[in-house]
């Protein structure tokens, strides 16, 4: 890789800009040299920068993995990023609220339901947020529950960024519900193009489905289950039959 050292672009007019000038050029310089005999260890030891895709549909000559031309990329564009001197940053975004109230009066209380979504789209998703609230106010004594909120999102497009910087695009769905202001559920759930997963209230994945196997933390039967040719079912009493 060819390295060129740029002579500083000194153009402030105070001994204080200038300093700070010559101060953001030697930050960059130390990332480039960094950057660089990064670059210079990786050839001795047997490596080279990918330069493209050969025609055989491997590997080409003189070239390394996709996993080294990932890490490569990755180097280069955090370069990039923090000794940039220009950013451009560009996008489109709407933003949409709308409401709905039901209300219904009787000799026994009233019953009020408030609803809102409010939208968020851009280049890279869309994000919708909701809420539910269900009230009720009556004399009626022994009412179980008077208040019910529910909130719930729905994300669509890049959910995250892997190891590699690559995006991640997909569907994400959760939904936090409180009863008379205690929690009672709170679970949120992603499908990619390779994976469903399903994660607790502490961001904890606790199953998730991906290369034709089901992978989960913790299972309760209480029907039958089948594994082959070899059917168990769960009794009542907690034995099981195999039949």
């Amino acid at each position: 890789m060819s390295l060129e050292l740029r002579l500083p672009n000194i153009t402030a007019t105070t001994e204080a800009g200038k300093l700070i000038q010559i101060q953001s050029y030697l930050y960059q310089t130390v990332q480039q040299l960094n950057y660089a005999l990064g670059t210079i260890e990786d050839g001795t030891s047997g490596k080279v920068l990918y330069t493209g895709k050969g025609t055989g549909g491997g590997r080409e000559s003189g070239g390394v993995s996709p996993e080294d031309a990932a890490v490569t990329f990755n180097s280069l564009k955090g370069l990039i990023i923090k000794s940039a001197d220009i950013v451009n940053s560009y996008y489109e975004v709407i933003n949409t609220r709308l409401e709905g109230l039901y209300v219904a009066q009787s000799d026994f209380g009233t019953y009020t339901e408030e609803t809102a979504q409010d939208i968020e789209a851009n280049s890279t998703g869309i994000k919708q947020l909701f809420t539910n609230v269900q009230e009720i106010i009556t004399d009626v004594e022994n009412v179980e529950h008077t208040l019910i909120e529910v909130n719930a999102h729905i994300k669509t497009g890049i959910l995250y960024y892997d190891d590699d910087g690559v995006p991640v695009y997909g569907l994400e769905v959760g939904q936090r519900t409180e009863i008379d202001g205690e929690e009672v559920f709170n679970k949120y759930a992603r499908f990619t193009s390779n994976k469903l997963s399903f994660y607790d209230q502490n961001d904890n994945e606790v199953a998730y489905i991906s290369d034709r196997k089901l992978y989960i933390t913790h299972i309760e039967v209480t029907g039958s289950y089948a594994i082959g040719d070899l059917v168990d079912t769960v009794r009542s009493d907690g034995s099981v039959v195999t039949r």
